[in-house]
């Protein structure tokens, strides 16, 4: 530049730094990742630990043989819909405080211009829509997994065998976790990230997160949650059935071709 006679004033501008401003528009990926697996996790905790309360209960009156005592005065049916109700309303009002806690704490203690990686992290995704369907599919994923866990809290005779019963479940639930969680993750997912949002078992973990980072089509809501509902009335459906037949029944744990036919020739 000197050779080609430019002064110097105009050499030292182009050599100084460039001057730039970021502003952020939209919501980042970051930001939507972090939004999708935090709704997920929370939701999914929620959901088994809640349903494995209801199988532990179940296996520890039969264990200290209350439930001789509740089947003479009360119908199967009630008992294990009032467990379900019952553990379900603990749920929903734990959840409601834990996210009204954590809202409270973000306003009062994080700076307004918080920032992970470069990018802003606030909360407004979590508008009062989007926390409207966290509570509904923490409801529904609970409902679908809680009638599970109380059949297979009927079919042992011990608390120490628990574990072992509900393994299947956990398997359902670690499953369609992990198939919502991935979605989130990748950008773009589109067609996979539906599909997680409509099967009933992973819809609980991945609509709601869905919801609150990406404009969810509403006949794609209205179909998960229907796809949900139904499931759950079928299985409420024979879970009432099965838990009816097992509930009474001691000695080694029931596999689940046993219970069935117990139930068939309970209907007969």
């Amino acid at each position: 530049l000197e050779g080609a006679g430019v002064s110097r004033d105009v050499i030292e501008k182009l050599r100084a730094p460039v001057a730039m401003s970021l502003h952020e528009q939209g919501k980042g990926y970051l930001q939507n990742t972090i939004s999708n697996i935090v709704v997920a996790m929370l939701l999914f905790f929620s959901v088994y630990y809640y349903g494995y309360w209801i199988a532990q209960s179940v296996a520890s009156e039969k264990t200290s043989r209350v439930m001789e005592l509740l089947i003479t005065s009360v119908k199967p049916s009630s008992i294990i819909i009032g467990k379900t109700v019952a553990m379900g309303t603990l749920g929903l009002l734990q959840l409601s405080s834990l996210l009204l806690a954590g809202g409270i704490t973000y306003k009062l203690a994080f700076p307004k211009d918080f920032a992970i990686m470069g990018q802003s992290l606030n909360l407004s995704g979590f508008t009062p829509f989007s926390l409207l369907m966290i509570l509904v599919y923490f409801v529904l994923g609970y409902a679908l997994f809680a009638m599970l866990n109380a059949v297979a809290g009927a079919t042992v005779s011990r608390a120490e065998d628990i574990n072992t019963a509900i393994m299947p479940i956990s398997m359902i639930g670690l499953a369609s976790f992990y198939f919502a969680y991935m979605t989130s993750l990748i950008p773009g997912a589109g067609n996979l990230s539906a599909v997680s949002s409509i099967v009933p078992f992973s819809a609980p973990f991945s609509m709601p997160g869905r919801i609150m980072s990406d404009t969810v089509p509403a006949a794609e809501i209205v179909l998960s949650v229907l796809l949900l509902a139904v499931t759950i009335v079928l299985l409420a459906w024979a879970s009432v059935k099965l838990y009816s037949s097992a509930v009474l029944h001691y000695g080694k744990r029931l596999k689940i071709y046993e219970l069935i036919g117990m139930a068939s020739k309970n209907r007969n």
